[in-house]
């Protein structure tokens, strides 16, 4: 693995098999990147289908910042090269940008736990 970090299977995205980088979970609990996860919908004829539960999957979920700044900070180098292989892909297939997400939390300490603890 990239930076001799390998990262566990339950931090990789269902739909690639990539670890996760701007982490949306959907109402089943079943995590993607999302840039994987805007692929699916772009390229499903009507609702794209869970690739671990097959259900369908009615809505695009906002990015977890929690999971996404715990990624950043454990896995600081595999995330820097999902980072930047996501933005390329994102903006070559569709010409849109990630969401505008900080790598750490706006604040330190029970503030900026509070504020993680928003989207869970």
């Amino acid at each position: 693995a990239p930076g001799g970090v390998d990262v566990p299977r339950e931090f990789r995205c269902a739909a690639t098999g990539k670890p996760l980088y701007m982490p949306v979970v959907t109402t089943h609990g079943v995590a993607y990147s999302y840039a994987a996860l805007f692929d699916m919908f772009m390229n499903a004829r009507g609702l794209p289908v869970c690739k671990e539960t097959q259900e369908n999957i009615a809505f695009f979920p906002s990015v977890c910042p929690a999971l996404h700044h715990y990624l950043m900070e454990e896995y600081r180098g595999v995330m820097k090269g999902r980072r930047q292989q996501d933005e390329a892909d994102l903006w070559e297939k569709y010409g849109f940008q990630m969401p505008l997400i900080g790598d750490a939390p706006d604040q330190d300490g029970d503030a900026g736990l509070l504020e993680e603890l928003e989207c869970v």
